[in-house]
C-alpha cells in the first residue's frame, strides 16, 4: 500500500470546481444529466511541497503532518478518508482525466498557480491576484 506521501494523486482546486459549476448553470442544456469528473493537476505530497519551494523560495519538505497513530485517535473521518486514498480509492476511478478538464476549464490551476493564488491574497507574495481569471 502506497503513502499519500508517496501516492501521485490526482488533484482539483475547489475554485476550478467552481467555475465548471458556474458552466453547468449558464448552459443547462449543454450539460443537462451530464457528470463532471475533475482533476487539473497530479503529483503526491512531495511534488506539492516542490511547488511550494519553487513558490516561496523556501525549503519546504512534504512528510505526514502527525504520526498514523495520533490521525486514527482525533480525526476520525479525515483519517477514514486518508485510509481510502491510500488504500488506492479515487485512484481506480477510470475518471479524472486532466487533459479534459484542462479543455474545459483552461485556466485551472496547478498547485503553483493555486499556491501562488492564495500566497498573494494573504500578502505572503508579491503577486496581483487579478492575474487569474475571476470566472
Amino acid at each position: 500500500m502506497e503513502r499519500l506521501t508517496e501516492a501521485s494523486l490526482k488533484w482539483c482546486s475547489t475554485y476550478d470546481i467552481g467555475r465548471v459549476a458556474a458552466k453547468h448553470f449558464s448552459d443547462p442544456n449543454q450539460f443537462n444529466g451530464m457528470t463532471t469528473e475533475l482533476a487539473t493537476w497530479e503529483g503526491s505530497v512531495h511534488d506539492l511541497a516542490s511547488a511550494m519551494e519553487e513558490v516561496t523560495n523556501q525549503k519546504t519538505v512534504g512528510k505526514l503532518a502527525m504520526p498514523k497513530f495520533f490521525h486514527r485517535l482525533f480525526l476520525g473521518c479525515l483519517h477514514n478518508m486518508c485510509e481510502f486514498f491510500e488504500a488506492g480509492g479515487a485512484l481506480k476511478s477510470p475518471g479524472y482525466d486532466i487533459e479534459a478538464s484542462i479543455q474545459l476549464i483552461p485556466s485551472a490551476f496547478s498547485a503553483k498557480d493555486w499556491l501562488r493564488f492564495h500566497l498573494s491574497n494573504m500578502g505572503m507574495l508579491n503577486i496581483s491576484p487579478d492575474l487569474y481569471e475571476k470566472t
